[in-house]
Order: C-alpha cells, then sequence, then structure tokens
C-alpha cells in the first residue's frame, strides 16, 4: 500500500499549460482561485519545438526563449488582476509538454487543464489523447476543468463524488481530501457496477452504460444539478484500462456536465 505524500498539504506550486488560447486563460482563472486559498506559486510554462521552423512566434530581436517567458507575463497580467497578490513563475521549455510533465511534475502539487465538453459536444470523451498522456506521465494530481464552465474556490466545496475502480482507493481519497483542508464527510463514494441507489443521477448513467435506456443530455444535466457535486475524483493506473474506462458510454456522458475531474496518478501517492 502506498502513502500520500504529507508535502501535498502545503499546495505550494501549482503549474498551468499555457497556450495562449481561451483554454489556458480558463485554466488560469481556476488556478488563481486555488493558489489564493493556499497561498500557492502559480507556474505558467509554454512548452515549444526543437525545430525552428515549426515554432508559431518570430520574435525578430529576441530569442525565442526570451519572446516567450514576455508572452507568459503579458498574458499573466491581463488574466489576473494586479491587485491580486500571488507569487508566480514563467518556465519555458524546448520539447513537449508530455515530456515536461514526465520529469517535472514532482515539483508541482496540481497541475491545472481545461477541457472541451457540454450538450453540443456529443460523442466526446471526458479527456482528449494529449490529456491522457499528461496523465499518465504526471506525479501529480491533475485538475481538469470545463471550458466555458464555472470556476469554484476550494472552501466551496460541499460535495466530492469518488469514483471508486479498485480497493484500496477509499483511505488514500480521504488523505488526499483531507490535505486539502476538506472533510471526509464531503465524498461520496460511487461505482459504475453499483446495484443500489439513492441517487437518481447516479442510476441514470449506470443505467446508460448498460445501454438499457434512453436519455438526453439535458436530462442528465437536470438531474445532476439536483445533486450539487462540486468535484469528481478518479485514480488512475494504466492508460489501457483508464482508457477504456473513459471511453464507457456514462463516463463520455459525464464530459458533457460543468463539473471539475481531479484525477490522482498513483504515483501522486509515492512520489
Amino acid at each position: 500500500m502506498f502513502g500520500i505524500n504529507s508535502d501535498l498539504s502545503m499546495m505550494k506550486n501549482i503549474l498551468i499549460p499555457i497556450s495562449f488560447s481561451e483554454a489556458s486563460n480558463s485554466a488560469l482563472v481556476q488556478a488563481k482561485l486555488i493558489a489564493a486559498h493556499y497561498h500557492s506559486t502559480l507556474t505558467l510554462v509554454h512548452c515549444y519545438s526543437n525545430k525552428e521552423y515549426n515554432r508559431p512566434y518570430d520574435f525578430k530581436g529576441e530569442t525565442y526563449t526570451d519572446g516567450i517567458r514576455r508572452m507568459l507575463s503579458e498574458f499573466y497580467q491581463k488574466t489576473i488582476d494586479s491587485k491580486t497578490n500571488l507569487k508566480s513563475k514563467f518556465v519555458t521549455y524546448k520539447g513537449s509538454l508530455a515530456d515536461y510533465v514526465e520529469s517535472g511534475s514532482h515539483q508541482y502539487d496540481m497541475i491545472i487543464l481545461v477541457r472541451k465538453g457540454g450538450a453540443n459536444n456529443k460523442g466526446s470523451s471526458m479527456l482528449t489523447h494529449k490529456m491522457l498522456q499528461l496523465t499518465s506521465k504526471s506525479k501529480c494530481p491533475i485538475l481538469v476543468g470545463l471550458l466555458g464552465g464555472s470556476h469554484f474556490k476550494m472552501p466551496d466545496i460541499r460535495t466530492i463524488w469518488h469514483i471508486k475502480r479498485r480497493d484500496g482507493e477509499s483511505e488514500l481519497i480521504k488523505k488526499a481530501m483531507s490535505s486539502y483542508g476538506l472533510s471526509e464527510s464531503q465524498i461520496v463514494e460511487r461505482s459504475l457496477d453499483q446495484k443500489t441507489f439513492k441517487s437518481k443521477f447516479w442510476k441514470k448513467i449506470v443505467a446508460l452504460r448498460k445501454n438499457s435506456i434512453s436519455t438526453s443530455i439535458h436530462e442528465i444535466a437536470q438531474l445532476f444539478a439536483e445533486e450539487k457535486i462540486d468535484l469528481l475524483v478518479l485514480v488512475y493506473y494504466n492508460t489501457g484500462l483508464f482508457e477504456h474506462f473513459i471511453d464507457d458510454k456514462a463516463v463520455k456522458t459525464l464530459s458533457h456536465l460543468d463539473v471539475p475531474l481531479l484525477i490522482f496518478n498513483n504515483k501522486a501517492f509515492t512520489r
């Protein structure tokens, strides 16, 4: 059995990959709200190609690294109110984001990303291939919000749903949530294999998995709104099983809903 890293409770460093997109802006706003609560340092990272002809910007008199650092600083200042007193760092990396996460994620306590979703993204998976790749390499938890969705502050979290897939997860998640200052009483365990239900929403989700009902995403969203779920939590073990899990019809349905997903790679419990 692996144990939770005691330093996780400090939430000292939060990483936000920046592509200068709308998704990057949304991720940075969410990161700001979390960092303000924990007094964390925000690290904005932009990764770029080793091949000069594949780089999207031309800085003329500046080196590429200096140009990107300036863009990161400007992006931060544009997104974060100058009155917000947060520590920030700007990092450039020559190579892929996956490589940076694999080699450097042990320095961070959370990575924040944003996914596309909503009722108009039918058939979309909960995570893109790139996000799945980052999850497989990360040694710290990854928070995935919804593009265009709501942002949350940690003290505002009331209900956390842990979608349990293996024995032994429960205690790990309880310790992790406790390290964030969240209570065990806020955690509700759910499973796609359960047989009895108190939640109409979850009963509908599990029924979707068995293809035993036909329903619309709008009906699902209405039931979801009644549950008032603030956070979904998963534990990642390996790519094959996880990819199969998130490709499940029921889990794809969850990807349309305005709820952030917190994924703990089992490496996050052993670093």
